[in-house]
């Protein structure tokens, strides 16, 4: 992929703006045709940034569609310096609407990085990941985790824990990145880099921890060496044993007819089931994966929850924020639906005992899980989810017991942003769970070396990014906007009828969505 320069940047800004007069159009208003008391951020395609606290109303003057930010709104120019504030804005003239937290980011002013998104680059702005964290190998970053994927809104603020695979220390340091690459606002609460020690032979996974409402990542579970033959058959019987059973460039998702079966009837599923022989008086078994999501995900989120509500969209948004009996619906409805289930046969009938959650679509998760053993002899294990939202590397099952291992947080010495050292400020936004969030922009990007212990002869060293927050997705004016001949859409409703127009927008724009996705990554920017 090839980087944009801040140079370019600034270079192309001029262009747009030098062809843009803001507010100059003088027409008959008709009606306001939707109205908000959101926080929001309003990114226009010259750079400026307008915030309005209070919210925003947005009305018709002849064929053209204007918004009237609320009292007390403030304008910013590119450089953010503050400019008097006009009575409306041109809705053509706008590029992002964003939702914020008024206590945490109302001081946090993006830089240069969207300014370029002016014009008809608007038309392929997709990309959306959550922050991305990075290894240092020398010169070249390499990803290594997404933080908290699911975490779309305050209310969903939660804990992960990422196991870095391909970085390791150099003279007693470990060097990451935060990145923010996507077109979000990400609110960091915590990011440490834990080290765990153990025996060779063993390998250390995330596991989640159970709580009432999420059940979030943040235990390390060690996994002992795993069954050579294991078996693994898909719905349709076949046997995909090879494409799971090693970590390379093979892997398994769901059957084309599945995906086509859902636009009839959206109840359907698909799985994958391990049959393995448990020695006699075995009462648990580790199962670790290495997988992630599809984009099916990204389309359902981007499409039918933003962009078929237009406007819509902002208050629904914001109801996740402040209704908090509505945020729990919809998060159970949500895991319901999108996440991996894994069930156990007990008596002949299958029975529940994890569900693994949204992990996001670049990077490669790894997990782990206790389960138990029913009876002697054969266990079965089955794994269900809606076809084509995951993509399965790896799937490993161990009869070893348990061992008991420490997680130990190590200690942050240098941190860079912008080409400058702020160690001692970022650091305490970091180190511990409070009210102190690291807010960060599209492009931004901020470098963290930690010191790192010696390790004690005759054991072994993994490393995990341990992860706290949530991120608030900016809003694209084509998701806001209804299409021509389009009416406002109706409130929005969390049924089978709109999984069933997921996959029937998947299987008409899968190839496009998933060739443009990642390369709308927002370029890192130095001075950003």
């Amino acid at each position: 992929m090839k980087w944009l320069t801040s140079s370019f940047i600034l270079m192309l800004i001029v262009l747009i703006t030098s062809c843009i007069v803001l507010n100059n159009r003088v027409s008959e208003v008709n009606h306001v045709d939707y109205a908000t008391k959101s926080n929001l951020k309003i990114h226009l395609n010259n750079g400026s940034l307008v915030i309005s606290p209070d919210g925003i109303e947005v009305s018709n003057a002849g064929d053209s569609t204007f918004i009237t930010p609320a009292l007390g709104a403030t304008m910013y120019d590119l450089h953010r310096n503050q400019l008097q504030m006009p009575a409306r804005i041109w809705l053509d003239e706008v590029v992002f609407v964003e939702n914020y937290s008024k206590e945490i980011s109302i001081a946090s002013l993006p830089g240069t990085a969207a300014a370029f998104t002016g014009g008809a680059a608007l038309a392929v702005l997709i990309f959306g990941s959550c922050p991305t964290f990075y290894s240092t190998q020398g010169e070249f970053p390499v990803l290594e985790g997404e933080g908290f994927s699911y975490s779309i809104a305050p209310r969903f603020e939660e804990d992960d824990l990422d196991r870095i695979i391909s970085g390791d220390s150099q003279d007693g340091l470990f060097s990451l990145s935060i990145r923010n690459e996507a077109w979000e606002t990400h609110y960091i609460n915590q990011f440490n880099l834990i080290s765990v020690d153990h025996p060779p032979g063993f390998e250390a996974f995330p596991t989640y921890e159970r709580s009432m409402f999420f059940k979030q990542k943040k235990q390390v579970l060690l996994m002992g060496p795993t069954v050579e033959s294991l078996v693994v058959r898909s719905k349709s019987g076949n046997n995909i044993s090879s494409l799971i059973q090693e970590r390379d460039e093979l892997s398994y998702r769901s059957d084309a007819a599945l995906t086509d079966a859902m636009v009839i009837d959206p109840s359907v599923e698909d799985w994958l089931e391990l049959e393995v022989q448990v020695p006699d008086g075995k009462k648990e078994v580790v199962i670790g994966f290495k997988l992630r999501n599809t984009l099916l995900n990204s389309l359902f989120f981007y499409e039918m929850l933003l962009d078929r509500q237009n406007f819509e969209a902002i208050d629904w948004i914001d109801s996740k924020n402040s209704e908090l009996i509505y945020a729990m619906n919809f998060y159970r409805w949500y895991t319901s639906v999108f996440g991996l289930k894994i069930d156990v046969e007990k008596n002949g009938k299958y029975v529940e005992h994890e569900r693994i959650g949204d992990t996001g679509p670049s990077a490669w998760n790894y997990l782990a899980f206790t389960l138990p053993v029913y009876g002697n002899g054969k266990q079965k294990i089955r794994l269900r989810f809606i076809p084509d939202n995951w993509e399965i590397d790896w799937i490993g099952l161990s009869m070893e017991d348990q061992m008991k291992t420490t997680m130990q947080p190590l200690e942050l010495i240098e941190v860079m942003h912008r080409g400058k050292q702020t160690t001692a400020h970022t650091a305490a936004q970091l180190e511990e769970v409070d009210k102190e969030y690291l807010v960060t922009s599209p492009g931004e990007e901020y470098k963290l070396k930690y010191a790192v212990p010696s390790l004690v002869q005759g054991m072994e060293r993994t490393y995990f990014i341990q992860s706290r927050g949530f991120y608030m997705e900016w809003l694209r004016k084509h998701w806001l906007e209804p299409a021509n001949g389009e009416e406002m859409r109706e409130p929005l409703k969390l049924n089978q009828e709109l999984i069933r127009s997921l996959y029937q927008s998947w299987d008409k724009k899968r190839i496009d969505f998933e060739h443009d996705f990642f390369k709308t990554m927002v370029p890192i920017n130095e001075l950003n």
